[in-house]
Protein backbone atom coordinates (compact mmCIF):
# COMPACT_ATOMS: atom_id res chain seq x y z
CA UNK A 1 0.00 0.00 0.00
CA UNK A 2 0.57 3.54 -0.85
CA UNK A 3 2.02 5.60 2.20
CA UNK A 4 1.09 9.52 2.54
CA UNK A 5 3.78 12.20 3.84
CA UNK A 6 2.56 15.16 5.40
CA UNK A 7 5.89 17.77 6.21
CA UNK A 8 5.40 20.64 8.76
CA UNK A 9 7.73 23.51 9.00
CA UNK A 10 7.98 25.25 12.51
CA UNK A 11 9.13 29.08 12.76
CA UNK A 12 12.30 28.10 14.84
CA UNK A 13 14.92 25.07 16.25
CA UNK A 14 12.78 23.34 18.21
CA UNK A 15 11.70 19.92 19.42
CA UNK A 16 9.01 17.91 17.57
CA UNK A 17 6.62 14.88 18.89
CA UNK A 18 4.30 13.51 16.56
CA UNK A 19 1.53 11.05 16.47
CA UNK A 20 -0.38 10.13 13.15
CA UNK A 21 -2.99 7.83 12.71
CA UNK A 22 -4.82 6.55 9.51
CA UNK A 23 -9.13 6.77 10.10
CA UNK A 24 -10.93 4.48 8.18
CA UNK A 25 -14.27 5.16 6.01
CA UNK A 26 -17.72 3.34 7.39
CA UNK A 27 -17.93 2.08 4.22
CA UNK A 28 -15.57 1.77 1.03
CA UNK A 29 -18.13 4.41 -0.52
CA UNK A 30 -18.73 6.57 2.10
CA UNK A 31 -16.11 9.46 2.00
CA UNK A 32 -14.76 10.73 4.76
CA UNK A 33 -14.70 14.43 5.40
CA UNK A 34 -13.82 17.01 8.14
CA UNK A 35 -16.39 18.30 10.65
CA UNK A 36 -15.69 20.73 13.42
CA UNK A 37 -11.80 21.78 14.70
CA UNK A 38 -11.85 22.64 18.44
CA UNK A 39 -9.71 25.18 19.16
CA UNK A 40 -6.38 24.76 21.37
CA UNK A 41 -6.92 25.43 24.94
CA UNK A 42 -4.15 25.07 27.52
CA UNK A 43 -3.85 25.02 31.63
CA UNK A 44 -0.74 25.18 33.69
CA UNK A 45 -0.28 23.27 37.14
CA UNK A 46 -3.90 21.68 36.74
CA UNK A 47 -4.71 18.67 37.45
CA UNK A 48 -7.93 18.76 34.80
CA UNK A 49 -8.81 20.70 32.02
CA UNK A 50 -12.41 21.15 30.50
CA UNK A 51 -12.73 22.98 26.75
CA UNK A 52 -16.17 23.15 24.87
CA UNK A 53 -17.28 21.73 21.51
CA UNK A 54 -20.26 21.91 19.73
CA UNK A 55 -19.75 19.55 16.51
CA UNK A 56 -21.98 19.27 13.33
CA UNK A 57 -25.05 17.23 13.23
CA UNK A 58 -23.18 14.12 10.67
CA UNK A 59 -20.44 14.18 13.07
CA UNK A 60 -19.57 10.38 14.10
CA UNK A 61 -16.13 10.20 14.75
CA UNK A 62 -14.34 12.45 17.10
CA UNK A 63 -10.30 12.72 17.82
CA UNK A 64 -8.49 14.12 20.50
CA UNK A 65 -5.15 14.81 20.89
CA UNK A 66 -3.87 15.91 24.56
CA UNK A 67 -0.70 17.25 25.99
CA UNK A 68 0.52 16.30 29.25
CA UNK A 69 3.21 16.76 32.04
CA UNK A 70 6.52 16.83 31.40
CA UNK A 71 8.06 14.46 33.07
CA UNK A 72 5.73 12.09 34.23
CA UNK A 73 2.81 9.83 32.73
CA UNK A 74 -0.25 11.53 34.80
CA UNK A 75 -3.19 12.04 32.37
CA UNK A 76 -5.47 9.36 33.36
CA UNK A 77 -8.43 10.19 30.89
CA UNK A 78 -10.24 12.07 28.72
CA UNK A 79 -14.13 12.30 28.41
CA UNK A 80 -16.95 14.13 25.92
CA UNK A 81 -20.24 14.91 27.03
CA UNK A 82 -19.74 12.53 30.44
CA UNK A 83 -18.91 9.79 28.00
CA UNK A 84 -15.53 8.59 28.16
CA UNK A 85 -13.14 8.62 25.34
CA UNK A 86 -10.41 5.74 24.12
CA UNK A 87 -6.98 6.25 24.58
CA UNK A 88 -5.13 5.06 20.74
CA UNK A 89 -2.10 5.92 21.55
CA UNK A 90 0.37 8.08 24.13
CA UNK A 91 4.23 9.44 22.99
CA UNK A 92 6.97 11.00 25.33
CA UNK A 93 9.57 12.73 22.81
CA UNK A 94 11.14 14.10 25.92
CA UNK A 95 10.90 16.68 28.38
CA UNK A 96 10.96 19.85 26.09
CA UNK A 97 7.72 18.35 24.52
CA UNK A 98 6.00 16.28 27.03
CA UNK A 99 3.31 13.52 27.32
CA UNK A 100 1.34 13.28 24.11
CA UNK A 101 -2.02 11.54 24.03
CA UNK A 102 -4.51 10.32 21.32
CA UNK A 103 -7.99 9.57 22.24
CA UNK A 104 -11.16 8.61 20.03
CA UNK A 105 -15.05 8.55 20.48
CA UNK A 106 -17.44 7.22 17.87
CA UNK A 107 -20.37 8.60 17.56
CA UNK A 108 -20.06 11.86 19.60
CA UNK A 109 -23.04 14.15 21.02
CA UNK A 110 -23.65 17.31 18.33
CA UNK A 111 -25.23 19.91 18.54
CA UNK A 112 -24.84 22.72 21.39
CA UNK A 113 -22.09 23.05 23.45
CA UNK A 114 -20.75 19.64 25.11
CA UNK A 115 -17.66 19.51 27.79
CA UNK A 116 -14.42 17.40 26.84
CA UNK A 117 -12.66 17.38 29.94
CA UNK A 118 -9.07 15.89 30.48
CA UNK A 119 -8.24 14.56 34.04
CA UNK A 120 -5.02 13.25 35.55
CA UNK A 121 -3.73 11.78 38.51
CA UNK A 122 -1.41 14.78 39.70
CA UNK A 123 -0.65 18.32 38.85
CA UNK A 124 1.23 18.49 35.71
CA UNK A 125 3.19 21.32 34.37
CA UNK A 126 0.89 21.81 31.32
CA UNK A 127 -2.30 20.53 30.25
CA UNK A 128 -3.26 21.23 26.74
CA UNK A 129 -6.04 19.76 24.24
CA UNK A 130 -7.30 20.08 21.03
CA UNK A 131 -9.45 18.08 18.40
CA UNK A 132 -11.20 17.61 15.36
CA UNK A 133 -14.66 15.53 14.15
CA UNK A 134 -14.57 13.44 11.43
CA UNK A 135 -18.16 12.71 8.98
CA UNK A 136 -18.48 8.68 7.55
CA UNK A 137 -15.81 7.04 9.69
CA UNK A 138 -15.68 3.70 10.89
CA UNK A 139 -16.80 2.99 14.57
CA UNK A 140 -13.81 1.16 15.23
CA UNK A 141 -10.75 2.84 13.92
CA UNK A 142 -7.30 0.80 13.34
CA UNK A 143 -4.11 0.80 15.21
CA UNK A 144 -1.69 4.27 15.15
CA UNK A 145 0.47 4.05 12.05
CA UNK A 146 3.30 6.04 13.17
CA UNK A 147 4.34 7.61 16.25
CA UNK A 148 7.68 9.69 15.78
CA UNK A 149 9.35 12.52 17.63
CA UNK A 150 12.11 15.40 15.90
CA UNK A 151 14.47 16.84 18.18
CA UNK A 152 15.92 19.91 17.56
CA UNK A 153 14.90 20.40 13.71
CA UNK A 154 12.64 22.94 12.26
CA UNK A 155 10.95 20.43 10.07
CA UNK A 156 9.03 17.44 11.00
CA UNK A 157 7.37 14.65 8.77
CA UNK A 158 4.46 12.35 8.89
CA UNK A 159 4.04 9.12 7.14
CA UNK A 160 0.38 7.67 7.02
CA UNK A 161 -0.11 4.14 5.51
CA UNK A 162 -3.88 3.55 4.76
CA UNK A 163 -5.52 0.32 5.90
CA UNK A 164 -7.90 0.17 3.60
CA UNK A 165 -9.78 1.89 0.91
CA UNK A 166 -11.22 5.67 1.70
CA UNK A 167 -8.65 6.11 5.07
CA UNK A 168 -7.38 9.70 5.84
CA UNK A 169 -4.10 10.57 7.62
CA UNK A 170 -4.32 12.49 10.49
CA UNK A 171 -1.38 13.78 12.99
CA UNK A 172 -1.29 15.71 16.16
CA UNK A 173 1.88 17.84 16.47
CA UNK A 174 3.25 19.07 19.32
CA UNK A 175 5.98 22.04 19.09
CA UNK A 176 8.64 23.06 21.39
CA UNK A 177 8.60 26.63 20.60
CA UNK A 178 5.62 29.69 20.35
CA UNK A 179 4.29 30.51 17.00
CA UNK A 180 2.23 28.09 14.76
CA UNK A 181 3.89 25.70 11.88
CA UNK A 182 3.32 26.13 8.73
CA UNK A 183 1.58 23.31 7.02
CA UNK A 184 3.68 21.87 3.82
CA UNK A 185 2.57 19.38 1.10
CA UNK A 186 1.23 16.08 1.25
CA UNK A 187 3.03 14.13 -0.70
CA UNK A 188 1.47 11.10 -2.88
CA UNK A 189 -2.20 12.19 -1.42
CA UNK A 190 -2.62 14.67 -3.92
CA UNK A 191 -3.35 17.26 -2.28
CA UNK A 192 -1.64 19.92 0.13
CA UNK A 193 -2.18 18.82 4.31
CA UNK A 194 -5.11 20.61 5.79
CA UNK A 195 -3.85 22.71 9.17
CA UNK A 196 -7.06 22.32 10.88
CA UNK A 197 -5.98 24.08 14.29
CA UNK A 198 -2.98 24.99 16.19
CA UNK A 199 -2.80 27.20 19.26
CA UNK A 200 0.88 28.97 19.45
CA UNK A 201 0.76 31.02 22.79
CA UNK A 202 1.89 28.28 25.39
CA UNK A 203 3.71 26.06 22.21
CA UNK A 204 2.14 24.85 20.03
CA UNK A 205 -0.49 22.03 20.02
CA UNK A 206 -2.08 21.23 16.08
CA UNK A 207 -3.95 19.02 14.50
CA UNK A 208 -3.08 18.25 10.49
CA UNK A 209 -5.03 15.78 7.74
CA UNK A 210 -4.28 15.02 4.52
CA UNK A 211 -7.56 16.08 3.30
CA UNK A 212 -8.31 13.48 1.40
CA UNK A 213 -8.03 9.68 0.78
CA UNK A 214 -4.66 8.52 0.98
CA UNK A 215 -4.42 6.12 -2.10
CA UNK A 216 -3.80 2.46 -1.93
CA UNK A 217 -0.87 1.10 -4.11
CA UNK A 218 -2.71 0.32 -7.46
CA UNK A 219 -1.95 -3.37 -9.01
CA UNK A 220 0.01 -3.16 -12.32
CA UNK A 221 -1.27 -5.63 -15.30
CA UNK A 222 1.35 -6.83 -16.96
CA UNK A 223 0.74 -7.32 -20.74
CA UNK A 224 3.33 -9.85 -22.66
CA UNK A 225 4.31 -9.23 -25.87
CA UNK A 226 3.75 -12.04 -29.03
CA UNK A 227 7.53 -13.69 -28.59
CA UNK A 228 6.35 -14.12 -24.67
CA UNK A 229 2.91 -15.80 -25.47
CA UNK A 230 4.89 -17.99 -27.67
CA UNK A 231 6.78 -19.17 -24.94
CA UNK A 232 3.85 -19.61 -22.91
CA UNK A 233 2.27 -21.66 -25.34
CA UNK A 234 5.53 -23.65 -26.17
CA UNK A 235 6.14 -24.73 -22.30
CA UNK A 236 2.38 -25.30 -22.11
CA UNK A 237 2.91 -27.87 -24.82
CA UNK A 238 5.85 -29.48 -23.31
CA UNK A 239 4.30 -29.76 -20.04
CA UNK A 240 0.62 -31.41 -21.81
CA UNK A 241 3.03 -34.02 -23.62
CA UNK A 242 5.00 -34.85 -20.77
CA UNK A 243 1.65 -35.28 -18.58
CA UNK A 244 0.42 -37.66 -21.34
CA UNK A 245 3.50 -39.53 -21.73
CA UNK A 246 3.59 -40.43 -18.15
Amino acid sequence: MAAASISMQGPAVGDWGIISLAISPVTARAAIAADVSVSGTFANSATSLTQTATLGASANYLLAGVLGDSASDLVTGVTYNSVAMTQLVKLYPGSTVGWLYVYGLPNPATGSSHNLVVSASGTCSTIGVTAQSYTNCSATQPNVQVSAAFKAINTAWSVLVPLTPGCWGVSFLRYSASGSPRTQTCTSCGTVAALRTSEGTNGVLSIVDTNGTIPLLTPTTLTPNRAQWRLQRADLGRRREQHLGS
